[in-house]
């Protein structure tokens, strides 16, 4: 029987479906295939040198991400793990990435376990953001609005696996400008049944979905599934 459904969720699943719910079956259910562009290319290219240099392949910061090199020496002086996996089912159990019971899943750029002279027991989450423009005005990153949604997200990841942790605290570290913003959010374990709520609101449409209707806005100009790129949709 084809998939008709969106069945297991990742914040990028649901961020695409809510940009077009059209473009996230054509990825996600008929998976057709998308040339990659030029700064996803690069992002992950920067983001591969960071994990590199988390996990002691490279010696010293490689010089595309120096911007960043104290945030990167102080994750690593700090056992940070790059790429952790999360998954859980739903009833939010974490269990192991490939369990077909997986029903979301987190990998996050950089985790850094509670540790016992914490206090309070924190475990941090942060994400490697590039591509992103300073505002020339205020001097500050410019981002997208649903960032602080991705690390609320990955807070109650870390709060899930982490039992231990009384907290969880999230950072977005922009690699091209080596500015890092800190969530004005800090999530305890108490926030947990609360934001388990939230998000099972938020995927809620997404996953009863059976029709995927496309919503047709600027993002038509740049998408690989658009009528206009010889793409199967409409628009």
């Amino acid at each position: 029987m084809a998939v008709t459904k969106i069945t297991a969720w990742s914040f990028s699943r649901w961020a695409a479906y809510e940009e077009c719910p059209a473009k996230a079956k054509y990825k996600f259910i008929d998976k057709l295939p998308e040339p990659q562009g030029e700064a996803l290319a690069r992002g992950e290219a920067l983001h591969t040198l960071c994990e590199h240099y988390l996990r002691g392949i490279k010696k010293t910061v490689p010089k595309d991400v120096t911007k960043i090199s104290t945030e990167l020496k102080d994750f690593r002086k700090r056992g940070a793990l790059p790429e952790a996996e999360f998954a859980f089912n739903r009833e939010w159990q974490p269990v192991s990435w490939f369990d077909r019971s997986a029903w979301c899943r987190v990998k996050a750029d950089v985790t850094i376990p509670p540790l016992l002279d914490d206090e309070p027991p924190t475990v941090e989450v942060h994400d490697f953001k590039s591509g992103a423009k300073l505002d020339a005005k205020t001097d500050t990153v410019v981002y997208k609005s649903e960032y602080p949604l991705q690390t609320e997200l990955y807070s109650l990841a870390g709060l899930l696996t982490y039992q231990a942790a009384e907290q969880a605290r999230s950072s977005l570290v922009f690699i091209d400008h080596g500015r890092t913003v800190v969530s004005e959010e800090v999530f305890t374990q108490k926030d947990v049944k609360d934001l388990k709520k939230r998000w099972e609101m938020r995927t809620k449409k997404m996953l009863a979905d059976t029709v995927f209707k496309p919503k047709p806005g600027n993002g038509c100009r740049w998408c690989n599934f658009s009528r206009s790129k010889g793409g199967p949709c409409a628009y």
